[in-house]
């Protein structure tokens, strides 16, 4: 049976239409409005991971962006309990921002025939190892350096355990390991021994792959080395004195003393290296009479103008 609607049914379903036509433009609006809000508190938490902000500053970071006039903020805060500032909503922007970095990493690790890593021990608060590892390619024809991966080594600091956690690493990145062409490292036994260290593993796999003992180690060993020789020997520190005597009219920097490298070595770095450079002619020529096996092997490490380019430019 067919009804026949009148004039005023016509007009309210047009009237219907026309609001769900306008409630579906105003969810648009709502939703782009949102979107914004989000990709801007995501920019927030990019800058602070890459100048190593905590966390519980992205509300107040939120809040200068806001009085500054980026009125997209006002759209983060629902209610007086939810703003996407909290730690679980952080991370999970950190998250969805990981998986992009590491995907336009692959996508330019792609493009490079060749790579190197460079490799680091650390240990945190928890006194757990971990494994840092960073890798340089070439991209648009520039040599880029950029973090890889970080691994907890659970089992201890084995050369095993190191190849089997940097080997998964390469492979989670796309990596092929027959195109590794250079590995730096910081010159312990467990990373260069000859027999079972390694840089001999990767040998192994990789015939003329290049390794590096990381120069910024070999500087730190250097410094605390030359402070070790003069500060626990009095009649090497008479030496060392005398013959900045001698240069002081020559030099006006000489007459500096070593200083000593503490464990968290990076903060102590630039007194005791300006130390070691200001100091460099006096200290060879206090090592070049000692013959002992300590006093040439430190000789040894120091002796190139490599290494005086090197403690000029960290300055």
């Amino acid at each position: 049976m067919f009804i026949f609607a009148g004039p005023s049914s016509h007009k309210e379903a047009v009237l219907i239409i026309e609001n769900g036509n306008d409630m579906a433009k105003a969810r648009e609006k709502s939703v782009s409005k949102s979107k914004e809000a989000i990709l801007s508190a995501m920019r927030n938490v990019l800058f602070m991971a890459e100048h190593d902000l905590p966390n519980t500053l992205l509300s107040d970071l939120n809040s200068l962006c806001l009085q500054q006039g980026a009125e997209q903020f006002k759209d983060l805060i629902v209610d007086k309990h939810t703003s996407y500032t909290h730690n679980q909503s952080v991370q999970e922007f950190q998250a969805a921002i990981a998986d992009t970095v590491r995907e336009d990493l692959r996508q330019r690790l792609s493009r490079s025939d060749y790579y190197s890593i460079l490799l680091d021990e650390s240990t945190d608060v928890s006194v757990d190892q971990n494994l840092i590892v960073y890798v340089r390619y070439i991209f648009c024809n520039n040599v880029r350096t950029d973090f890889l991966g970080i691994r907890k080594l659970s089992d201890g600091a084995t050369a095993d355990k190191i190849l089997k956690e940097i080997t998964d690493l390469l492979f989670e990145n796309e990596l092929d390991v027959k195109k590794m062409c250079g590995i730096a490292t910081d010159g312990a036994a467990v990373m260069v021994g000859s027999r079972s260290g390694l840089t001999t593993r990767f040998k192994e796999i990789v015939p003329g792959l290049l390794s590096t003992h990381c120069i910024a180690h070999r500087l730190a060993l250097c410094s605390s080395g030359a402070y070790k020789y003069f500060s626990n020997s009095p009649k090497n520190l008479s030496r060392l004195e005398k013959i900045q005597e001698i240069l002081a009219s020559v030099n006006a920097d000489s007459g500096t003393r070593l200083k000593q490298i503490s464990n968290t070595r990076w903060l102590s770095f630039e007194g005791s290296v300006t130390a070691l450079l200001r100091n460099y002619s006096s200290l060879i020529t206090v090592l070049l009479e000692d013959n002992s096996p300590k006093t040439v092997g430190l000789l040894k490490s120091i002796h190139y103008s490599f290494f005086v380019r090197c403690i000029a430019n960290t300055l």
